[in-house]
């Protein structure tokens, strides 16, 4: 299933796939970030679950947003390890609060 949008519209856009693609009883759905960056895919999520209006549970599987940045500082260095590992549960922390609505841009810095 796909649902793409601007900001705007993903909250609307993809609870209406949802909506016509499940049943109610669906406990969660987990979203999959194709072709967006990290903070937008984050962001989605977000405004996903601060404007609610499913039955279920919307949470993230993000490979590649919550690596792409850890992989890039890392760049194959041992000696970047530490900002990489850093990176990388900075992007987690981030995406488990959108997924319980509480992120917010300023959280990027």
């Amino acid at each position: 299933m796909l649902c793409t949008s601007d900001s705007g519209g993903v909250r609307e856009n993809c609870n209406s796939v949802l909506d016509q693609s499940h049943g109610l009883g669906l406990d969660v759905t987990i979203t999959v970030r194709s072709g967006q960056s990290e903070v937008e895919a984050t962001a989605h999520l977000n405004m996903m679950n601060v404007q609610g209006g499913g039955p279920w549970e919307l949470s993230f599987s993000y490979g590649r947003a919550l690596q792409q940045s850890a992989l890039q500082t890392w760049g194959g260095d041992a000696a970047n390890c530490a900002a990489a590992q850093a990176g990388f549960v900075q992007r987690a922390r981030l995406n488990g609060a959108a997924r319980y609505g509480r992120y917010a841009a300023g959280m990027e810095a």
